[in-house]
Protein backbone atom coordinates (compact mmCIF):
# COMPACT_ATOMS: atom_id res chain seq x y z
CA UNK A 1 0.00 0.00 0.00
CA UNK A 2 1.29 3.67 -0.94
CA UNK A 3 2.12 5.15 2.63
CA UNK A 4 2.29 9.45 2.68
CA UNK A 5 5.92 10.63 3.77
CA UNK A 6 6.46 12.05 7.17
CA UNK A 7 6.11 15.86 6.68
CA UNK A 8 10.47 15.78 6.87
CA UNK A 9 10.32 14.04 4.08
CA UNK A 10 7.73 16.23 2.73
CA UNK A 11 9.49 19.35 2.86
CA UNK A 12 12.82 17.50 1.36
CA UNK A 13 10.90 16.60 -1.93
CA UNK A 14 9.13 19.75 -2.40
CA UNK A 15 12.30 21.47 -1.93
CA UNK A 16 14.02 19.36 -4.85
CA UNK A 17 11.52 20.39 -6.97
CA UNK A 18 12.46 22.67 -9.85
CA UNK A 19 11.26 26.35 -9.58
CA UNK A 20 9.34 26.52 -12.46
CA UNK A 21 7.34 23.25 -11.39
CA UNK A 22 7.00 24.35 -7.89
CA UNK A 23 3.69 26.51 -9.17
CA UNK A 24 2.09 23.26 -9.66
CA UNK A 25 1.64 22.06 -6.21
CA UNK A 26 1.87 19.27 -4.79
CA UNK A 27 -0.87 17.26 -3.83
CA UNK A 28 0.37 14.52 -1.89
CA UNK A 29 3.81 12.85 -1.09
CA UNK A 30 4.03 9.43 -1.55
CA UNK A 31 6.52 6.10 -0.49
CA UNK A 32 7.39 3.74 -3.31
CA UNK A 33 6.00 0.68 -1.47
CA UNK A 34 8.93 -1.35 -3.01
CA UNK A 35 11.79 0.73 -2.17
CA UNK A 36 10.35 3.74 0.37
CA UNK A 37 11.82 6.10 -2.64
CA UNK A 38 9.20 9.53 -2.26
CA UNK A 39 6.91 10.08 -5.33
CA UNK A 40 5.07 13.18 -5.93
CA UNK A 41 1.50 13.28 -6.89
CA UNK A 42 0.61 16.93 -8.56
CA UNK A 43 -2.17 15.80 -10.73
CA UNK A 44 -5.72 14.42 -9.93
CA UNK A 45 -6.19 12.09 -12.29
CA UNK A 46 -3.12 10.48 -12.39
CA UNK A 47 -3.15 6.47 -12.32
CA UNK A 48 0.62 5.64 -12.16
CA UNK A 49 3.63 6.86 -10.57
CA UNK A 50 7.00 5.64 -11.88
CA UNK A 51 9.39 5.50 -8.76
CA UNK A 52 12.65 7.32 -9.82
CA UNK A 53 15.38 4.99 -7.93
CA UNK A 54 13.80 1.62 -8.43
CA UNK A 55 11.49 2.57 -11.46
CA UNK A 56 8.73 0.30 -10.53
CA UNK A 57 4.67 1.29 -11.67
CA UNK A 58 3.26 1.76 -9.04
CA UNK A 59 -1.07 1.87 -9.67
CA UNK A 60 -3.15 4.71 -7.83
CA UNK A 61 -6.40 6.04 -7.79
CA UNK A 62 -7.63 3.50 -5.67
CA UNK A 63 -7.27 2.61 -1.77
CA UNK A 64 -4.63 -0.31 -2.02
CA UNK A 65 -1.95 0.61 -4.39
CA UNK A 66 -0.20 -1.70 -6.61
CA UNK A 67 3.46 -2.77 -8.38
CA UNK A 68 1.91 -2.47 -11.49
CA UNK A 69 5.50 -3.81 -13.11
CA UNK A 70 9.62 -3.08 -12.96
CA UNK A 71 11.18 -1.51 -15.86
CA UNK A 72 14.67 -0.18 -16.83
CA UNK A 73 16.21 3.75 -16.44
CA UNK A 74 14.92 5.69 -19.00
CA UNK A 75 17.43 7.43 -21.14
CA UNK A 76 17.91 11.27 -21.52
CA UNK A 77 15.24 12.57 -23.82
CA UNK A 78 16.19 13.54 -27.13
CA UNK A 79 15.96 17.38 -26.79
CA UNK A 80 15.93 19.41 -23.75
CA UNK A 81 12.64 18.66 -22.09
CA UNK A 82 12.42 17.45 -18.66
CA UNK A 83 10.58 16.74 -15.57
CA UNK A 84 8.88 19.81 -14.23
CA UNK A 85 9.49 21.95 -16.81
CA UNK A 86 6.98 24.55 -17.86
CA UNK A 87 5.70 25.84 -21.33
CA UNK A 88 3.47 28.43 -21.79
CA UNK A 89 1.00 27.25 -24.74
CA UNK A 90 -1.96 29.41 -25.63
CA UNK A 91 -1.67 31.81 -22.71
CA UNK A 92 -1.74 28.78 -20.23
CA UNK A 93 1.07 27.78 -17.98
CA UNK A 94 1.44 23.98 -18.36
CA UNK A 95 4.17 21.68 -16.49
CA UNK A 96 5.46 18.44 -17.54
CA UNK A 97 4.80 15.45 -15.70
CA UNK A 98 5.58 12.30 -17.60
CA UNK A 99 7.95 10.81 -20.41
CA UNK A 100 6.97 8.02 -22.19
CA UNK A 101 9.27 6.00 -24.39
CA UNK A 102 7.81 4.18 -27.68
CA UNK A 103 8.44 1.44 -29.61
CA UNK A 104 6.50 1.32 -32.87
CA UNK A 105 7.40 -2.28 -36.08
CA UNK A 106 6.33 -2.75 -39.40
CA UNK A 107 3.55 -5.39 -38.55
CA UNK A 108 3.82 -7.57 -42.04
CA UNK A 109 7.87 -7.13 -43.40
CA UNK A 110 9.20 -8.29 -46.23
CA UNK A 111 10.50 -12.02 -46.14
CA UNK A 112 13.79 -10.39 -47.06
CA UNK A 113 13.80 -6.78 -45.39
CA UNK A 114 14.86 -6.37 -41.62
CA UNK A 115 11.92 -5.79 -39.16
CA UNK A 116 11.63 -2.31 -39.25
CA UNK A 117 11.88 -0.60 -35.74
CA UNK A 118 11.23 3.36 -34.35
CA UNK A 119 11.14 5.04 -31.46
CA UNK A 120 9.38 7.99 -30.22
CA UNK A 121 9.26 10.14 -26.86
CA UNK A 122 5.91 11.64 -25.66
CA UNK A 123 5.73 14.40 -22.60
CA UNK A 124 2.51 14.62 -20.44
CA UNK A 125 2.10 18.33 -19.67
CA UNK A 126 -0.74 20.03 -17.66
CA UNK A 127 -2.25 23.09 -16.29
CA UNK A 128 -3.17 24.45 -13.08
CA UNK A 129 -6.53 24.07 -14.12
CA UNK A 130 -6.55 20.39 -15.05
CA UNK A 131 -6.27 20.86 -18.93
CA UNK A 132 -3.81 18.24 -20.50
CA UNK A 133 -1.71 17.86 -23.11
CA UNK A 134 0.86 16.09 -25.16
CA UNK A 135 4.21 17.06 -26.74
CA UNK A 136 5.19 14.53 -29.27
CA UNK A 137 8.21 14.02 -30.98
CA UNK A 138 10.30 11.77 -33.23
CA UNK A 139 13.37 12.21 -35.75
CA UNK A 140 11.05 11.96 -38.95
CA UNK A 141 7.89 14.05 -37.87
CA UNK A 142 9.27 16.53 -35.48
CA UNK A 143 7.18 18.17 -32.65
CA UNK A 144 3.19 17.59 -32.58
CA UNK A 145 1.14 18.81 -29.80
CA UNK A 146 -1.70 16.62 -29.00
CA UNK A 147 -4.75 17.05 -26.87
CA UNK A 148 -7.53 14.65 -26.48
CA UNK A 149 -10.31 14.27 -28.41
CA UNK A 150 -13.48 12.34 -27.77
CA UNK A 151 -15.14 10.70 -30.42
CA UNK A 152 -19.10 11.29 -31.33
CA UNK A 153 -19.33 8.41 -33.94
CA UNK A 154 -18.69 4.94 -34.13
CA UNK A 155 -14.90 3.77 -35.21
CA UNK A 156 -13.37 0.39 -35.82
CA UNK A 157 -9.91 0.63 -34.84
CA UNK A 158 -9.63 -2.75 -36.58
CA UNK A 159 -11.05 -2.08 -39.97
CA UNK A 160 -12.06 1.30 -40.45
CA UNK A 161 -10.22 3.64 -42.89
CA UNK A 162 -11.41 6.90 -41.71
CA UNK A 163 -11.86 8.62 -38.57
CA UNK A 164 -14.35 10.68 -37.51
CA UNK A 165 -12.85 13.90 -35.94
CA UNK A 166 -16.55 15.80 -35.57
CA UNK A 167 -18.84 18.92 -37.24
CA UNK A 168 -18.70 16.26 -40.39
CA UNK A 169 -15.51 16.01 -40.61
CA UNK A 170 -13.07 12.86 -41.11
CA UNK A 171 -9.41 12.22 -41.43
CA UNK A 172 -8.04 9.63 -43.54
CA UNK A 173 -6.05 6.46 -41.09
CA UNK A 174 -2.08 6.78 -42.85
CA UNK A 175 -0.97 4.01 -40.63
CA UNK A 176 -1.88 0.96 -38.81
CA UNK A 177 0.93 -0.76 -36.54
CA UNK A 178 1.65 -2.55 -33.62
CA UNK A 179 4.16 -0.79 -30.72
CA UNK A 180 5.34 -1.04 -26.93
CA UNK A 181 5.93 1.12 -24.07
CA UNK A 182 9.84 1.45 -23.60
CA UNK A 183 9.95 3.11 -20.59
CA UNK A 184 8.21 5.82 -18.70
CA UNK A 185 9.01 8.70 -15.45
CA UNK A 186 6.87 10.72 -13.57
CA UNK A 187 3.06 10.97 -14.25
CA UNK A 188 1.01 9.26 -16.39
CA UNK A 189 -2.83 8.85 -16.78
CA UNK A 190 -3.44 5.33 -17.35
CA UNK A 191 -2.19 2.36 -15.56
CA UNK A 192 0.99 1.94 -17.45
CA UNK A 193 3.47 -0.74 -17.17
CA UNK A 194 7.15 -1.18 -19.29
CA UNK A 195 6.83 -3.50 -22.50
CA UNK A 196 2.88 -2.63 -22.59
CA UNK A 197 1.60 -3.23 -25.89
CA UNK A 198 -0.75 -1.69 -27.93
CA UNK A 199 -2.21 -0.76 -31.63
CA UNK A 200 -1.43 2.69 -33.18
CA UNK A 201 -3.38 4.54 -35.57
CA UNK A 202 -2.18 7.24 -37.28
CA UNK A 203 -4.02 9.80 -39.37
CA UNK A 204 -4.28 13.34 -40.61
CA UNK A 205 -6.72 15.92 -42.22
CA UNK A 206 -7.46 19.42 -42.40
CA UNK A 207 -3.49 20.66 -41.46
CA UNK A 208 -4.23 18.37 -38.08
CA UNK A 209 -2.53 15.00 -37.23
CA UNK A 210 -4.85 12.80 -35.52
CA UNK A 211 -2.87 9.80 -32.70
CA UNK A 212 -5.01 6.85 -31.54
CA UNK A 213 -3.88 4.54 -28.55
CA UNK A 214 -5.98 1.25 -28.90
CA UNK A 215 -5.84 -1.40 -26.47
CA UNK A 216 -8.55 -4.65 -25.73
CA UNK A 217 -9.29 -2.80 -22.36
CA UNK A 218 -9.56 1.32 -23.80
CA UNK A 219 -9.45 3.53 -27.11
CA UNK A 220 -7.31 6.73 -26.65
CA UNK A 221 -7.91 9.68 -29.28
CA UNK A 222 -5.78 12.55 -29.78
CA UNK A 223 -6.04 15.43 -32.39
CA UNK A 224 -2.65 17.24 -32.56
CA UNK A 225 -1.26 20.29 -34.34
CA UNK A 226 2.44 19.96 -35.88
CA UNK A 227 5.38 22.77 -34.17
CA UNK A 228 8.36 23.72 -35.42
CA UNK A 229 11.25 23.06 -32.81
CA UNK A 230 12.20 26.72 -32.28
CA UNK A 231 8.71 27.13 -31.62
CA UNK A 232 8.96 24.57 -28.96
CA UNK A 233 11.77 25.76 -27.26
CA UNK A 234 9.99 29.23 -26.91
CA UNK A 235 7.19 27.68 -25.45
CA UNK A 236 9.60 26.03 -22.92
CA UNK A 237 11.31 29.74 -22.59
CA UNK A 238 14.16 27.67 -22.99
CA UNK A 239 16.15 31.06 -25.67
CA UNK A 240 19.56 29.16 -25.71
CA UNK A 241 17.91 26.33 -27.18
CA UNK A 242 15.48 28.30 -29.70
CA UNK A 243 18.89 30.46 -30.50
CA UNK A 244 20.64 27.16 -31.50
CA UNK A 245 17.50 26.27 -33.53
CA UNK A 246 17.83 29.43 -35.18
CA UNK A 247 20.92 29.04 -36.37
CA UNK A 248 20.45 25.12 -37.03
CA UNK A 249 17.57 26.43 -39.02
CA UNK A 250 19.38 28.70 -41.45
CA UNK A 251 22.58 25.90 -42.23
CA UNK A 252 19.54 24.29 -43.63
CA UNK A 253 18.40 27.30 -45.46
CA UNK A 254 21.96 27.86 -46.64
CA UNK A 255 23.14 24.64 -47.58
CA UNK A 256 19.53 24.48 -49.60
CA UNK A 257 20.35 27.54 -51.21
CA UNK A 258 23.65 26.51 -52.36
CA UNK A 259 22.58 23.27 -53.15
CA UNK A 260 19.87 25.35 -55.49
CA UNK A 261 21.98 27.27 -57.05
CA UNK A 262 24.59 23.99 -57.86
CA UNK A 263 22.28 22.42 -59.16
CA UNK A 264 21.05 25.41 -61.58
CA UNK A 265 24.63 25.64 -62.60
CA UNK A 266 25.03 21.73 -63.47
CA UNK A 267 21.82 22.71 -65.51
CA UNK A 268 23.82 25.31 -67.19
CA UNK A 269 26.42 23.06 -67.86
CA UNK A 270 24.34 20.19 -69.33
CA UNK A 271 23.11 23.19 -72.07
CA UNK A 272 26.71 23.97 -72.73
CA UNK A 273 27.73 20.31 -72.83
CA UNK A 274 25.12 20.09 -75.67
CA UNK A 275 26.26 23.56 -77.57
CA UNK A 276 29.44 22.97 -77.70
CA UNK A 277 28.96 19.09 -79.18
CA UNK A 278 27.60 21.38 -81.86
CA UNK A 279 30.25 23.32 -81.59
CA UNK A 280 32.93 24.24 -84.87
CA UNK A 281 33.81 25.78 -87.79
CA UNK A 282 33.82 23.33 -90.95
CA UNK A 283 37.35 23.48 -91.87
CA UNK A 284 37.54 20.47 -94.33
CA UNK A 285 34.89 18.05 -96.17
CA UNK A 286 36.02 16.04 -98.69
CA UNK A 287 35.59 12.27 -99.94
CA UNK A 288 38.75 9.82 -100.31
CA UNK A 289 39.02 6.27 -101.37
CA UNK A 290 41.81 3.88 -99.16
CA UNK A 291 42.55 1.00 -101.31
CA UNK A 292 44.72 -2.01 -101.48
CA UNK A 293 46.60 -0.42 -103.66
CA UNK A 294 46.75 2.86 -102.07
CA UNK A 295 46.25 2.06 -98.59
CA UNK A 296 47.53 5.68 -97.48
CA UNK A 297 45.94 8.38 -97.94
CA UNK A 298 46.60 12.40 -97.37
CA UNK A 299 44.54 15.96 -97.11
CA UNK A 300 45.81 19.08 -97.36
CA UNK A 301 44.87 20.71 -93.88
CA UNK A 302 45.14 24.61 -93.57
CA UNK A 303 45.68 25.94 -89.86
CA UNK A 304 45.18 29.20 -89.42
CA UNK A 305 45.26 29.34 -85.87
CA UNK A 306 47.30 27.39 -83.27
CA UNK A 307 46.06 26.12 -79.80
CA UNK A 308 42.49 26.22 -80.75
CA UNK A 309 40.71 23.09 -80.17
CA UNK A 310 39.75 20.95 -83.25
CA UNK A 311 37.88 17.81 -83.87
CA UNK A 312 38.19 15.09 -87.68
CA UNK A 313 35.17 13.04 -88.05
CA UNK A 314 35.43 10.48 -90.62
CA UNK A 315 32.29 8.17 -92.00
CA UNK A 316 32.12 4.93 -93.94
CA UNK A 317 30.25 5.32 -96.98
CA UNK A 318 30.28 1.62 -98.24
CA UNK A 319 29.49 -1.71 -96.43
CA UNK A 320 32.82 -3.74 -96.14
CA UNK A 321 32.12 -7.92 -96.21
CA UNK A 322 29.83 -9.37 -93.29
CA UNK A 323 31.63 -10.36 -90.18
CA UNK A 324 34.73 -8.15 -90.50
CA UNK A 325 36.53 -5.81 -89.28
CA UNK A 326 39.56 -3.16 -90.23
CA UNK A 327 41.35 -0.50 -88.35
CA UNK A 328 42.17 2.98 -90.15
CA UNK A 329 44.51 5.18 -88.28
CA UNK A 330 44.52 8.89 -88.57
CA UNK A 331 47.79 11.30 -88.26
CA UNK A 332 48.53 15.29 -88.58
CA UNK A 333 51.61 15.75 -89.92
CA UNK A 334 52.81 19.11 -89.18
CA UNK A 335 54.57 22.31 -91.52
CA UNK A 336 57.96 21.01 -90.21
CA UNK A 337 57.33 17.22 -90.97
CA UNK A 338 56.95 16.15 -87.41
CA UNK A 339 53.90 13.10 -87.27
CA UNK A 340 51.34 13.09 -84.46
CA UNK A 341 48.85 9.91 -84.04
CA UNK A 342 45.46 11.68 -83.72
CA UNK A 343 43.19 8.13 -82.98
CA UNK A 344 42.36 4.69 -84.36
CA UNK A 345 38.66 4.02 -86.11
CA UNK A 346 37.12 0.14 -86.31
CA UNK A 347 35.09 -0.17 -88.64
CA UNK A 348 33.05 -3.46 -88.17
CA UNK A 349 30.45 -4.95 -89.82
CA UNK A 350 28.78 -8.12 -87.85
CA UNK A 351 25.52 -10.57 -88.33
CA UNK A 352 23.69 -13.36 -87.06
CA UNK A 353 21.08 -14.60 -85.52
CA UNK A 354 19.15 -15.23 -82.45
CA UNK A 355 15.29 -16.21 -81.32
CA UNK A 356 14.28 -12.91 -82.22
CA UNK A 357 15.92 -13.68 -85.53
CA UNK A 358 18.84 -12.53 -88.19
CA UNK A 359 20.47 -9.53 -87.16
CA UNK A 360 23.21 -6.69 -88.78
CA UNK A 361 25.38 -4.19 -86.74
CA UNK A 362 27.71 -1.76 -87.84
CA UNK A 363 30.26 0.30 -86.55
CA UNK A 364 31.13 2.71 -89.63
CA UNK A 365 31.66 6.21 -87.59
CA UNK A 366 34.47 7.70 -85.66
CA UNK A 367 35.63 11.12 -84.14
CA UNK A 368 38.10 12.82 -82.03
CA UNK A 369 39.55 16.43 -80.92
CA UNK A 370 43.36 17.86 -80.83
CA UNK A 371 44.92 20.95 -80.37
CA UNK A 372 47.17 21.95 -82.95
CA UNK A 373 50.32 23.73 -81.99
CA UNK A 374 51.70 24.97 -84.99
CA UNK A 375 49.79 27.22 -88.03
CA UNK A 376 50.34 26.43 -91.77
CA UNK A 377 49.34 23.71 -94.40
CA UNK A 378 49.76 20.22 -92.73
CA UNK A 379 48.81 17.14 -93.99
CA UNK A 380 45.78 14.73 -92.47
CA UNK A 381 46.85 11.48 -92.98
CA UNK A 382 44.51 8.69 -93.37
CA UNK A 383 44.96 4.83 -93.67
CA UNK A 384 44.95 1.39 -93.11
CA UNK A 385 46.97 0.52 -89.83
CA UNK A 386 50.14 -1.28 -90.00
CA UNK A 387 51.79 -3.61 -87.46
CA UNK A 388 54.75 -1.95 -85.48
CA UNK A 389 58.07 -3.40 -86.65
CA UNK A 390 58.62 -6.11 -84.76
CA UNK A 391 55.27 -7.23 -84.14
CA UNK A 392 54.84 -10.71 -84.62
CA UNK A 393 51.08 -11.00 -83.13
CA UNK A 394 49.46 -8.75 -85.33
CA UNK A 395 47.62 -10.71 -88.25
CA UNK A 396 47.64 -8.82 -91.57
CA UNK A 397 45.07 -9.08 -94.11
CA UNK A 398 46.22 -10.20 -97.58
CA UNK A 399 44.35 -8.01 -98.94
CA UNK A 400 42.01 -4.44 -97.82
CA UNK A 401 38.91 -3.48 -99.39
CA UNK A 402 38.01 -0.47 -101.01
CA UNK A 403 36.67 2.00 -98.39
CA UNK A 404 35.26 5.08 -99.08
CA UNK A 405 35.37 7.35 -96.55
CA UNK A 406 34.17 11.08 -95.96
CA UNK A 407 36.52 13.02 -93.81
CA UNK A 408 35.69 16.66 -92.07
CA UNK A 409 37.34 18.68 -90.03
CA UNK A 410 35.97 21.68 -87.50
CA UNK A 411 37.96 24.01 -86.58
CA UNK A 412 37.16 26.26 -83.07
CA UNK A 413 35.78 23.59 -81.34
CA UNK A 414 34.55 23.06 -77.62
CA UNK A 415 35.55 20.38 -75.26
CA UNK A 416 31.69 18.96 -74.08
CA UNK A 417 33.50 16.53 -71.65
CA UNK A 418 35.21 19.11 -69.65
CA UNK A 419 31.01 20.49 -69.47
CA UNK A 420 29.73 17.25 -68.68
CA UNK A 421 32.46 16.48 -65.68
CA UNK A 422 31.87 19.95 -64.48
CA UNK A 423 27.56 19.15 -64.55
CA UNK A 424 28.35 16.05 -62.79
CA UNK A 425 30.00 17.26 -59.92
CA UNK A 426 27.97 20.55 -59.59
CA UNK A 427 24.67 18.50 -59.65
CA UNK A 428 25.88 16.03 -56.87
CA UNK A 429 27.10 18.42 -54.70
CA UNK A 430 24.07 20.52 -55.18
CA UNK A 431 21.89 17.48 -54.43
CA UNK A 432 24.05 16.90 -51.56
CA UNK A 433 23.73 19.93 -49.92
CA UNK A 434 19.57 20.54 -51.23
CA UNK A 435 18.81 16.67 -49.23
CA UNK A 436 21.09 18.10 -46.12
CA UNK A 437 18.92 21.15 -46.11
CA UNK A 438 15.75 19.01 -46.09
CA UNK A 439 16.86 16.07 -44.04
CA UNK A 440 18.69 18.26 -41.76
CA UNK A 441 21.88 16.55 -42.16
CA UNK A 442 25.50 18.24 -40.97
CA UNK A 443 28.48 19.42 -43.29
CA UNK A 444 30.40 16.21 -42.13
CA UNK A 445 28.41 13.85 -44.64
CA UNK A 446 28.68 16.69 -47.95
CA UNK A 447 32.58 16.74 -47.29
CA UNK A 448 32.80 13.15 -47.54
CA UNK A 449 30.73 13.39 -50.79
CA UNK A 450 32.49 16.92 -52.22
CA UNK A 451 35.88 14.47 -52.01
CA UNK A 452 34.61 11.41 -53.58
CA UNK A 453 33.27 13.44 -55.91
CA UNK A 454 36.11 15.39 -56.48
CA UNK A 455 38.25 12.04 -57.00
CA UNK A 456 35.63 10.51 -59.47
CA UNK A 457 35.66 13.41 -61.93
CA UNK A 458 39.87 13.71 -61.53
CA UNK A 459 40.30 10.04 -62.33
CA UNK A 460 37.26 10.23 -65.15
CA UNK A 461 39.07 13.51 -66.89
CA UNK A 462 42.79 11.91 -66.36
CA UNK A 463 40.82 9.24 -68.77
CA UNK A 464 40.59 6.19 -66.39
CA UNK A 465 38.38 3.71 -66.91
CA UNK A 466 36.22 3.61 -63.36
CA UNK A 467 33.70 1.74 -65.05
CA UNK A 468 35.90 -1.30 -66.35
CA UNK A 469 38.08 -1.47 -62.94
CA UNK A 470 34.72 -1.57 -60.87
CA UNK A 471 33.55 -4.44 -63.40
CA UNK A 472 36.81 -6.18 -62.93
CA UNK A 473 36.77 -5.75 -59.27
CA UNK A 474 32.85 -7.42 -58.99
CA UNK A 475 34.10 -10.28 -61.62
CA UNK A 476 37.22 -11.52 -59.48
CA UNK A 477 34.59 -10.68 -56.31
Amino acid sequence: MVQPLPTSQSQTVASSVSGSAASLPVLKQLACPNCGSPLDLRNPTSQTLVCPRCNSYVGIGTETAEILGHGAKLPPPPIKVALGSKARLDGVDYFVLGRVLYEGWDPDPEEDEQDERWKWTEWLAASSDGRMTWFSYDNEEGFVIFKKLRLKEAFNPLSDREIPVGSGKKARVRERYPAKILGAEGELTWRATAGEKLTMIEGAGDGKKYSIQFTPEELEVYEGTPIDEATVAQTFGDMAWAERVRKQVSGQKLRGTLGLICIVFGIISIILAAVANGSGTLALSQDLWITNDAQVVQIPLEIAAAGRPMQVRVWLKNDIAANSSYDVEVSMISPDESEAFLFDLDFWHETGSDEDGPWTEKGYYGEDTFVPFQTGTHELEIGYSQPEAGDTTTVVPTSYPTMQLQVAAYKDRMFPGWFIVYSVITLVIGGALFLSGAMKVGWGPIIVILIIVIIVAVLIASGVDLFGFVSSILEEA
